[in-house]
Parts: C-alpha cells; structure tokens; sequence
C-alpha cells in the first residue's frame, strides 16, 4: 500500500480525502501561505492540519489552535489586572507561540482588561520555511528550514516526505520511495542549491496566521520576533508567557530549566509574572500555572488541574538574592 501526501489545496477540501488505512496523510506545508491568503469557509480547519502535519527540523509539530487556552487565559489575565495594572506600560513576552493565534487571543484579552498601554512581543524559533524549486528539477519542491540550512521537507507529487520523521514500516513501499527520492533527486537539488547554481529559486513562507498578521501590521502595541526560547533575552518584561512549549515532550531537564533560568533573568524583579502550561486541544484542561517573580527565585500564585508540569523545575530556580 501507497500513501500519497497532500499538495493541493484542493483536496484540503475532502476530509475523506485526509486519511488512508486510519493514518493521516501528509500535507505539504507549502500550501500554508495560499490557504492563509485564501477566504475558505474551513480556512481554519485547513491552517490547523497543515501545521499538525508538519515537523520542524527537530521534530516538534506546530500544533495549535484558535481558542486553545480560553480558560487559562482568563485566569492569567485577572492575576496580570490586579497586579500589574497602572503602570506606565506592561511589557509581555509571549515565547513559543507557533503561528501566532494563541497569542492574537491572549494580547486581545488582556487588552481588555487592563487600562496600561501594553508593549506585546510574541515570539517563535521557527517562523518560517525557505521554499526551493529548480529548472532542473521539475516536479519537485524543498522546503527547508529558516535558516536555509536544514531540510524539512520535500514533496514529489504525489508524495510529502517530512525529512525529520521517518516512514512507518507499515508502509514498505513509502519509505523505499522516500529512501530512492532522497538519494537521487533530492541530493542533487541540495548540491545545487547549497552552490547558488543557476536555476534554482527560493521563497520564504512566513507561518503565521492572519490574525497574528493583522495585529503586527496594524497595531503598534504587537510586535513577532524569532527567538528561541533557549537563548537569554537582552529585554525585560513584566510578564512572560510560554504555552505548550516548556514541556519534556520537547525539551530535557537540564534544558528547560535554563529555559527557566532565562525568564527569570528577563522578568523584573519586582513581582514579575510567569505564566505558563500545557494541554491536548482546545477542549482538553490546562495544566498551567502562574508564578510571580522575587530576588528568591519564583513564588506560585494560581494553578490549574494540578499545575504545570514543570512546577518542580520552576521551583529549584533560585534568584541572586
């Protein structure tokens, strides 16, 4: 048996048309950037698959979805009012937020609520793809990482090969094709693409949603960056907010507790707030939690369903004194 991908926007349009023997096809992430700009009344819905479909190059998925963390979010913002309201500006720090909507929710909720001008900053290490064609090459597409270093994906109609997960072994003949593309056509392309030959053409797709869009084009409290949550922050905030991202699913101990150690360094000291948490979906419970920052180190101040599952790691953190 033979999977083919999706590469078509068109057949976004078939939810029949998703899944083969039970396992979702695999969607070409190419097709982000016309579905985006299209007015499809699944719009949503397609944008949503097209991300849950697609690894980055270390092979954590862009899952996400409009609405995801309402509850949460109501929480966060009510302790934020109450705590930090009535300053001259409120800096927010939004890390980790795919393609934008979920922080588009949250700067739009807080906005709300709170009367203090607010400066956001929502942020992601991995924004963008770099698309690569060849005259040479017909048929066939690269997509690689921002950087344009890493490959992520290619796409052979009618097959999508996600570079970083390999083909199941239900599927013998898939992962043969994937094995003889990669080998032959794709190693060539890579070679002329990474010597600037002549011929070869590339396209950054930017992957955020249209509301994240709007919001940076149209509003001057809301700004995108890419920055890894990873890496310290020259900036400081008032809050910083990290869902669905600091978990172990994505990161070792040893790493999310630096990632820790960089918010608390980014926070001001002076009750400073960290918000951050996890669930499933948009209809599953967060297990979140709500931290305010000391010279100590970091202080709960709300949980949810348990809190986060880094609760432990935030609590080791200790401050300069």
């Amino acid at each position: 048996m033979i999977i083919p991908g999706i590469w078509k926007a068109a057949q976004l349009r078939s939810p029949s048309r998703l899944h083969v023997l039970g396992r979702e096809r695999p969607i070409a992430v190419t097709l982000y950037k016309p579905v985006a700009a299209g007015h499809s009344a699944d719009k949503e819905r397609q944008l949503e698959l097209i991300l849950r479909s697609f690894p980055t190059h270390t092979g954590t998925f862009k899952r996400t979805q409009a609405g995801r963390f309402d509850h949460f979010d109501r929480v966060a913002v009510d302790l934020v009012s109450e705590r930090l309201d009535g300053a001259e500006v409120l800096r927010v720090h939004d890390m980790g937020v795919s393609d934008g909507r979920t922080a588009a929710d949250f700067y739009e909720l807080l906005s709300s609520h709170v009367t203090t001008r607010i400066e956001f900053l929502a942020s992601d290490a991995f924004p963008d793809v770099v698309v690569v064609t060849d005259d040479r090459a017909p048929g066939l597409t690269l997509v690689m990482d921002g950087t344009g270093e890493e490959l992520v994906q290619f796409i052979q109609p009618p097959f999508v090969f996600n570079a970083s997960k390999p083909e199941s072994r239900m599927f013998p003949l898939n992962r043969a094709l994937r094995r003889l593309v990669r080998r032959t056509r794709v190693e060539r392309m890579l070679k002329r693409y990474r010597r600037g030959a002549p011929g070869i053409h590339t396209e950054q797709i930017l992957l955020l949603h249209p509301r994240c869009n709007q919001l940076v084009d149209n509003d001057d409290g809301f700004s995108f960056e890419k920055r890894n949550v990873l890496s310290p922050s020259k900036d400081r905030f008032d809050v910083v907010r990290a869902m669905n991202v600091l978990n172990h699913g994505y990161f070792s101990s040893s790493q999310l507790a630096r990632a820790v150690a960089n918010v608390f360094d980014s926070l001001r000291v002076d009750d400073g707030l960290f918000i951050t948490g996890r669930n499933q979906d948009r209809d599953s419970p967060v297990q979140g939690s709500v931290y305010m920052r000391t010279s100590a180190g970091f202080e709960v101040v709300a949980t949810e369903n348990d809190g986060s599952e880094i609760d432990d790691i935030v609590a080791a953190h200790r401050g300069q004194g």
